[in-house]
């Protein structure tokens, strides 16, 4: 969506362009041609003011979002470009919305920041394997860490400042590629796929009944005096079928304590209490959706 509130899809392509269209009537608006390459990676900023376009020679280009309904001009404007990563094909661009930065993956196992401030890459995070399989990373919700599987079946972390790196030794594939993970933006829960043939995608939660594993204190970036925060990232997880597997031991347990028979204060006082709980919810739902 444009900064006019008008809706747009923008596509690369192997034909070395971007081109805009009109969401709704699915007009094309306007053709980019400057890439020499074709065109693998796109990301706008949070409010949709600015475009990042990555293409297969390693060059990112900045450029900004106007309407038309203000001027006769193109949609997008070209307004820099960066060439720190050239010969290096780019896979993949996140923004961040509380930090001018760009995270950028390529087909060279690179990994790295770029600081928006100067437009220049600015941090690399090294650990990662990723010369042929699409390999996509994830942010988390905090925008604190990058989380990201690899060619080779493990699972990295990254603390975004400070470059601390940890292998995630339970999320693994036995050797073959962890090529997509995704990070819940509200609730601690990672979930993580593969091309393997009729592999499942793996859920993972935050398990909040044990203790900080080592591997979070590593992740932290003690140069800044940053001490570890349980409500930031699901630094303790485990898989969800062993969360299922808890939460039918639990209402196992509810059905054994039930009596056979109730009298009608005990009816009445259990309405209550469901009563009770779904206006706590509905409470905790609405408070949700207007923060």
């Amino acid at each position: 969506m444009g900064p006019s509130g008008r809706e747009v899809c923008v596509t690369g392509s192997f034909d070395h362009k971007v081109r805009v269209w009109d969401a709704l009537s699915g007009d094309l608006l306007q053709t980019v041609d400057s890439f020499k390459s074709h065109v693998n990676a796109l990301a706008f900023d949070v409010y949709g003011k600015y475009l990042y376009a990555g293409d297969g020679k390693g060059v990112i280009k900045e450029f900004l979002f106007s309407s038309r309904e203000q001027g006769d001009g193109d949609v997008l404007k070209f307004i820099r470009v960066n060439k720190d990563l050239e010969g290096e094909p780019i896979s993949c661009i996140q923004t961040m919305s509380s930090k001018r930065k760009l995270v950028v993956l390529t087909k060279r196992s690179n990994l790295c920041s770029i600081d928006l401030g100067v437009f220049s890459v600015g941090r690399q995070y090294h650990g990662i394997k990723y010369l042929r399989t699409h390999v996509r990373f994830a942010i988390s919700p905090d925008e604190r860490y990058i989380i990201s599987g690899s060619e080779d079946g493990r699972t990295f972390m990254w603390n975004i400042e400070g470059g601390q790196v940890v292998q995630l030794q339970h999320i693994v594939n036995a050797g073959n590629p962890i090529t997509c993970i995704s990070w819940s933006p509200y609730e601690h829960v990672i979930a993580a796929s593969t091309f393997k043939p009729e592999h499942p995608v793996m859920i993972f939660v935050h398990d909040s009944s044990k203790d900080d594993i080592r591997e979070a204190a590593q992740l932290e970036d003690r140069s800044l005096g940053t001490q570890p925060r349980a409500v930031q990232t699901p630094r303790r997880l485990k898989h969800i079928s062993q969360v299922e597997r808890e939460r039918d031991r639990e209402r196992a347990n509810i059905l054994e304590d039930l009596p056979t028979e109730l009298t009608p204060d005990q009816v009445s006082n259990i309405i209550s209490g469901i009563k009770s709980r779904m206006a706590r919810s509905y409470e905790r739902d609405h408070v949700r959706e207007h923060v």
